[in-house]
């Protein structure tokens, strides 16, 4: 959550210099995560790893063989890497606090500093966190969805292969069978997940690999859809877009390896009623983030449309049932500013507290007074 999420729980130093195995190996996939899900486990809110800033983070192989044999398939809900990552390992990171003496002097941090104002619960922590990574993002071409009923298709051009390779991979879905299929002309490979949700891969005539999602279509109207779509190079023709969808704008932004994210922490103050929200991640940047929309194209169930200060906003669960969501992820773009928003709550108690958040300047009170990486024990 890329583009995710409490998994920036995993960022929170907890007084020492030398992280154990286990911190490592959840900081470095929650990094991965980051860069290629927009879908995470609501487990993630217990994950508080000790990872000491500039620790390398290996989380697979680097021996330099091909991508096909290295690389794990894409699960269902995952972004794809785009190919100009050549033969970089996807899978390493690394993480590091940039130190607040230094965020006035950054433009990404100026402009993606928020707050909620008058929160429900404390601010209890500031940061700003730097993952590089080996890969830039892949850009979409096309962002389609329906919010009523909830349906999205996502497709993605200059990709890495996402049926390379299915060894050792926890992926209930990584032994389907693909289908040969046809798309647009060209011979592909889908995978069905069985529930409306379909991911496939074609190569065209130059060589460039495109990949697809969809959910909440049949995956013969899906097929209908995709095979119409027409581009021109990476642009998308929107008179070849069916009646009914709307096409969701992609950040003109080039994509980086580079993600400096703002982040600010609210969680429980002695005395409050357990009810409340125990922890909220308000997180921003000015990087490039794949639209939010995406989530419909990757899981239709568990995502919802709505508004937050009039611009479109989307919310997704960990696949759980919308109507008894207790955990969530609300994404919005906003004067060139993504903004996430995830915690436990419904869907109406994060739009609710969304609609609070603010830009702020940085020698804001309450920023200058919030508990930041440089007061952590040990630091």
């Amino acid at each position: 959550m890329n583009d995710h999420l409490l998994d920036r729980l995993a960022d929170v130093e907890v007084g020492t210099r030398t992280p154990d195995l286990a911190s490592v190996e959840r900081r470095s996939r929650a990094i991965l995560r980051r860069h290629r899900t927009m879908r995470a486990g609501a487990i993630g809110l217990a994950l508080v790893a000790t990872l000491a800033a500039g620790t390398i983070l290996p989380l697979g192989s680097q021996s330099g063989a091909p991508l096909a044999e290295t690389q794990a398939p894409l699960p269902f809900g995952a972004l794809p890497a785009s190919a100009s990552a050549d033969d970089a390992a996807c899978n390493v990171g690394f993480g590091s606090q940039i130190e607040r003496d230094t965020w006035s002097d950054d433009s990404v941090i100026v402009r993606s500093a928020a707050l909620i104002s008058d929160p429900p619960i404390a601010l209890t922590h500031v940061e700003v966190h730097l993952d590089e990574g080996n890969c830039p993002d892949a850009v979409p071409a096309a962002v389609l969805y329906d919010a009523d009923p909830v349906r999205g298709i996502s497709v993605w051009p200059d990709v890495q292969d996402p049926f390379a390779s299915t060894e050792g991979v926890d992926d209930s879905y990584a032994d389907a069978p693909l289908d040969h299929v046809v798309v647009g002309g060209h011979d592909a490979l889908m995978r069905d997940s069985g529930d409306q949700s379909i991911q496939l891969s074609w190569l065209t005539a130059d060589g460039t690999r495109w990949m697809a999602m969809s959910s909440g279509f049949p995956a013969a109207e899906a097929l209908a859809v995709l095979d119409g779509l027409s581009f021109s190079g990476f642009t998308l023709d929107a008179s070849s877009v069916p009646a009914g969808l709307t096409v969701a704008p992609v950040s003109t932004v080039a994509p980086t390896t580079s993600v400096k994210m703002w982040s600010a922490y609210y969680g429980e103050e002695d005395g409050q009623p357990a009810a409340d929200p125990p922890v909220t991640v308000l997180s921003a940047t000015t990087v490039f983030r794949a639209p939010p929309e995406v989530a419909a194209s990757m899981h239709a169930p568990s995502t919802a449309f709505a508004e937050v200060n009039g611009v479109p906003a989307v919310f997704s669960t960990n696949g759980a049932d919308l109507a008894f969501a207790t955990f969530g992820w609300l994404k919005w773009t906003q004067n060139g500013v993504s903004y996430s928003l995830v915690g436990t709550g419904s869907f109406d108690e994060l739009v609710a507290l969304a609609e609070k958040v603010e830009p702020v300047s940085l020698d804001d009170s309450r920023v200058i007074g919030a508990p930041g990486p440089e007061d952590a024990p040990g630091r």
